[in-house]
């Protein structure tokens, strides 16, 4: 019994530490009126559309079509509150079966669309002629995803490597600091980069456009209206103000905590666009607290890896003060990661069976399967390798080992942050099961006739136009 409470306590901890924080519990369409297939004999005034989660005000489409395809909608949307959408219906609809096309994005950034069908009278024969989704090009949406991974690797690296370069390599010779100070300030320049692609790929995933139509105003404009418009905003304004605070610390170490602070704000990014900057505090401290950790952690582990490998003759007496302090920061972090992640865990998972049943939890088992060896290689370093190290007694076949360890870190690093992109825009377990629960009782909190819709995920609707607030 106590083996079996030990390995569920160990597989626990485990599941915390790789848990993001920042994971979304996407809204999702859980009740309409008129009710997906229903028959109504008296045409409707409109049709409602009721999501689990609150809506951004920007991108919701609702188009309704008749028999023939043409739009028989007031192309008026309005707000009944923060997750109801109402598409009036002036005109009187004849017999036959309608096709309600949506669009939304929810609050925690996320894009879903869908469509259900309702006849007035009877259904028409044949249905109703299919009205063609504009969705983005194909392209869009892996774009998308490469633009997170790097956006999570920049933010790491830079964050990360601000607090080892203040600390642990605090003792580099000043030109391979100022060196240092130059890559960061570079990634920085990069990240501005990535966030502003990120604000016009968002615009193309969520309108459903190509870039070209994205790269418009009135895209990006309703972009910036949405929180993760100004998240990612707020990104780009915090790596410029790392990137000038890099390169001004080159010359002036005294600057080097206020380019830490700056590494700080970054990591508030990812917060205020998830899920968790909607969520409860206690929530949104621990999506901060696993971010900043893992920054330190895996960012800081690059950055103190490149410092190594490019010291030159000073390699390994930087390594006999560099590795020991970042050793102690990185045993620091994980136990922070630990903590946040079991805050992240209880939030997203209702029961074990949600790691294998759901794609979020498949998705946290694959960057389980990277964290483990990643995890016992930092403690093979710190248990042999970083002793040797302190007591300048490592030997050169050592020395290479250490190296060669420290890539394969890196390596599995890569990996972790590829699923994490991938993660992170996955609805967790506890959404999921949220969302079945929601679907059986709903019928009973909208007017006669509603019931649960299909929907699809992410981007795909049939609209191409932000609606009008």
């Amino acid at each position: 019994m106590k083996t079996r409470t030990a390995l569920s306590l160990a597989a626990a901890a485990l599941v915390a530490l790789v848990a993001p924080a920042a994971a979304a519990a996407h809204a999702e369409l859980i009740a309409t009126t008129p009710s997906d297939g229903a028959v109504v004999r008296e045409a409707p005034r409109a049709v409602v559309l009721r999501f689990s989660e609150p809506l951004e005000s920007s991108f919701a489409t609702v188009e309704v079509h008749d028999p023939f395809g043409r739009r028989v909608d007031d192309r008026q949307l309005t707000r009944v509150d923060p997750r109801t959408l109402k598409a009036p219906i002036s005109r009187s609809l004849s017999r036959g079966t309608y096709r309600v096309d949506w669009h939304v994005v929810s609050e925690d950034s996320h894009p879903i669309g869908g469509s259900f069908l309702f006849s007035v009278g009877a259904p028409s024969a044949g249905g109703p002629v299919a009205t063609a989704g504009v969705g983005p090009p194909d392209y869009v949406n892996p774009l998308f995803g490469f633009v997170r991974f790097l956006d999570f690797a920049l933010l790491l690296l830079v964050a990360g490597g601000a607090v080892v370069v203040a600390w642990p390599l605090a003792a580099a010779p000043p030109l391979l600091r100022s060196r240092l100070l130059t890559l960061l300030a570079a990634w920085a320049g990069t990240l501005i980069v990535v966030a502003l692609a990120g604000i016009v790929l968002q615009g193309a995933k969520a309108g459903g456009y190509g870039l070209g139509d994205a790269l418009g105003w009135n895209s990006i404009s309703a972009v910036l209206d949405t929180r993760f418009g100004r998240a990612w905003s707020f990104q780009a304004a915090a790596a410029a103000l790392a990137l000038l605070l890099a390169l001004a610390a080159r010359t002036r170490p005294g600057l080097l905590p206020a380019f830490v602070a700056a590494g700080g704000a970054l990591v508030m990014a990812p917060s205020l666009s998830g899920h968790a900057g909607s969520g409860s505090r206690l929530a949104a401290v621990a999506d901060l607290a696993h971010l900043a950790a893992a920054a330190v952690w895996t960012g800081g582990l690059a950055v103190v890896f490149v410092a190594l490998l490019t010291a030159g003759a000073a390699r390994w007496e930087l390594a006999a003060t560099a590795v020991p302090r970042f050793s102690r920061l990185a045993v620091a972090s994980v136990a922070v990661l630990i903590t946040a992640g079991v805050v992240n865990a209880y939030e997203e998972l209702d029961s074990w069976s949600e790691l294998w049943e759901t794609t979020y939890g498949r998705l946290l088992l694959v960057k389980l399967a990277l964290v483990v060896p990643l995890l016992a290689l930092g403690a093979y370093n710190n248990r042999y390798s970083v002793p040797r190290l302190r007591s300048a007694a490592a030997s050169p076949g050592e020395r290479r080992r250490f190296l060669r360890s420290a890539a394969g870190e890196l390596a599995l690093v890569v990996g972790i942050v590829a699923v994490t992109a991938a993660l992170v825009s996955e609805p967790p377990g506890r959404s999921v099961q949220n969302e079945r629960r929601t679907n059986e009782t709903s019928r009973a909190s909208l007017p006669s006739g509603a019931s649960a819709a299909r929907s699809r995920r992410p981007s795909g609707g049939a609209s191409s136009k932000p609606a009008a607030r």
